[in-house]
């Protein structure tokens, strides 16, 4: 799901992600490398703000994946800094200790969207859909299942094709009305 979510604006294309301490490692021009303890990705730097989502468990499969390894998370804070962290900002909502994480971009080396997620494995789901109106795939924890709740929060988080996660999500809330997991009528008076 969705933890957190910033609009960066960096002086330098590059972004750090993970502990708060300033990194100890040199970067070669990959899209991203970590030292275990922070992951840097090569960004846009000042030409365009820089969005990062991070996501816990489940997060939609969007862009390159440019980083997938483990990163300690110390404290349970995951920190995104600029590399002279005049900007930054710290989440504190993802488990602590040594997890898989993945990182998506939309163009590798030059990102303007990031996309961080703790804690997932290999498995993708679909995400309930209308016809003619498809959705991203999602990846999952590898024990991980896709409660309703949760899908419908997925579906709702993005911005891009509002039609079919409109569609999408009136189906989500109709199955659980016929099902009599929804709210009742006396709920609405």
């Amino acid at each position: 799901m969705l933890v957190g979510a910033v609009d960066f604006y960096a002086n330098h294309p590059v972004l750090l992600i993970g502990s708060s301490d300033p990194p100890e490692l040199d970067w070669d021009n990959a899209p991203a490398c970590s030292d275990g303890k922070h992951i840097v990705v090569q960004t846009r730097g000042q030409t365009a703000l820089i969005r990062v989502s991070i996501w816990n468990c489940a997060m939609p499969v969007i862009g390159d994946v440019v980083f997938d390894g483990v990163l300690n998370v110390e404290g349970s804070r995951v920190c995104v800094a600029d590399v002279e962290n005049l900007t930054r900002w710290v989440t504190g909502l993802v488990p602590s200790g040594s997890q898989r994480v993945v990182v998506c971009v939309d163009d590798p080396g030059r990102a303007s969207r990031v996309h961080v997620g703790f804690g997932l494995g290999d498995r993708s789901l679909p995400l309930t859909a209308v016809a003619r109106h498809p959705l991203l795939l999602v990846r999952v924890a590898p024990e991980g299942q896709l409660l309703r709740p949760n899908e419908l929060g997925l579906i709702l988080d993005g911005h891009d094709s509002p039609l079919a996660r409109l569609a999408a999500a009136i189906k989500v809330l109709a199955c659980r009305w016929r099902t009599g997991s929804g709210p009742t009528r006396s709920t609405f008076a």
